[in-house]
C-alpha cells in the first residue's frame, strides 16, 4: 500500500463509516482499514480469484464484505471509496 494512501487512512477518525475498495487486486488497503478497527470495509471485484485470494491470505475478514460483482452496475451507499490502481486499470476506449 502507498505511503500516501496509508497517511490518508491513519488521519480518518470515524471508524464507523463504510468504506468501498473496488477492483480487490491484493486488497492490502483493505487489510490495513481492518487491523486499525474499520469494520464497514467492503471489497468488490468483477473476478472471484483476488477475493479468494485475499480470503485466504487474510480470513479474519467477513467473507460478507467480499463482493462478486462489476462496479459499474454495483448499488451500494457507501461513505468513501478507495482506490489506488482500479480506474487506471481502464483505457479511454473502455468507456
Amino acid at each position: 500500500m502507498s505511503t500516501p494512501l496509508k497517511e490518508y487512512i491513519d488521519q480518518l477518525t470515524n471508524k464507523d463509516i463504510s468504506i468501498l475498495i473496488p477492483g480487490a487486486g491484493n486488497a492490502y488497503e483493505a487489510e490495513y482499514l481492518f487491523k486499525q478497527g474499520f469494520k464497514n470495509i467492503f471489497v468488490l471485484d468483477i473476478s472471484e480469484k483476488p477475493l479468494i485470494t485475499f480470503s485466504e491470505r487474510f480470513p479474519e475478514f467477513p467473507e460478507s464484505q467480499l463482493i462478486l460483482g462489476d462496479f459499474f452496475t454495483h448499488k451500494g451507499l457507501y461513505d468513501l471509496i478507495i482506490e489506488q490502481t482500479f480506474f487506471c486499470s481502464y483505457n479511454k476506449k473502455t468507456f
